[in-house]
């Protein structure tokens, strides 16, 4: 049973633009991962999704720039160290794309050389997180969206939504082909999305998909936990130790000897 009572940790990557793909974001961490992460529970496994665009508001283009330029910083790092399922969401935005010197170091920290030229630091971001790994490919999905009704917003409204340079279009246009090529259809989807109050709506479709897509491979990948479930009120009990436990552990670090000295004497290993 000892085994049985070790948690271990689910990543989910999500790789966007910013603030054209703030709805799906939000409604994934607030309607679709507090949903996995409850059927997760029972078999001990604690769902990580990694978004480091959550919490960054961004009101113009310098802005915008600037926090794309400080998650590039970062996400390169966090795909290598969790091996996670890559989850891509693309609009009509191809993103923003640094000064060169700054993508050539970013690849050189990590030992990688990119096919791609001029590129943005999501098209990075998934370059280097999916298309150059083939074990990569096993666990990542595409989730684009069909236009919005752009001819609706305010022009300052609408660059945010959608490139109007034809260059950055094609690049877009090239990024996608590419993503299906190398994943295959069967892991790309499209869904629609609505525009009212300033703002997108309509999710429902996406989230019911998204959803099904993640837990069909999560279940897989998880399932043999269920032979682990409780089988007597003793073993259910010290599980529910365990848990409370874990609960007030996972973000403590240091002093690992005490706490395995805690955790032995409580469930009297």
């Amino acid at each position: 049973m000892k085994d049985s009572l070790i948690w271990s940790t689910q990543p989910i990557f999500i790789s966007s633009t910013f603030s054209d793909m703030n709805a799906e974001r939000d409604a994934l961490r607030d309607i679709v991962f507090p949903t996995l992460v409850e059927k997760l529970n029972d078999r001990r496994i604690r769902l990580e999704p990694i978004d480091f665009r959550w919490g960054i508001e961004t009101s113009n283009k310098k802005e915008t720039e600037e926090k794309e330029l400080m998650v590039l910083k970062v996400c390169l790092d966090d795909i290598d160290r969790s091996h996670p399922f890559f989850i891509g969401l693309i609009g009509d935005r191809y993103g923003w794309i640094p000064p060169e010197k700054r993508m050539k170091d970013a690849e050189r920290e990590k030992g990688f050389e990119s096919k791609m030229k001029d590129k943005s630091v999501t098209a990075l971001e998934i370059e280097y997180g999916v298309l150059a790994s083939k074990e990569q490919l096993k666990r990542s999905f595409f989730f684009f969206r069909e236009p919005l009704p752009y001819d609706e917003m305010p022009d300052d409204v609408r660059f945010m939504y959608c490139d109007s340079d034809p260059d950055l279009k094609k690049r877009l246009q090239n990024l996608k082909e590419e993503i299906i090529k190398a994943v295959g259809k069967e892991k790309v989807f499209t869904y629609k999305a609505e525009w009212k109050n300033n703002k997108v709506t309509g999710l429902n479709e996406f989230l019911k998909k998204i959803e099904e897509v993640l837990w069909k491979e999560l279940d897989e990948q998880t399932k043999a936990s269920e032979a682990d479930r409780p089988k007597t009120w003793e073993e259910e009990e010290q599980r529910y130790l365990q848990d409370f436990i874990e609960d007030r552990t996972v973000s403590f670090s240091g002093r690992e000897d005490v706490i395995k000295d805690l955790k032995e004497f409580a469930l009297g290993e």
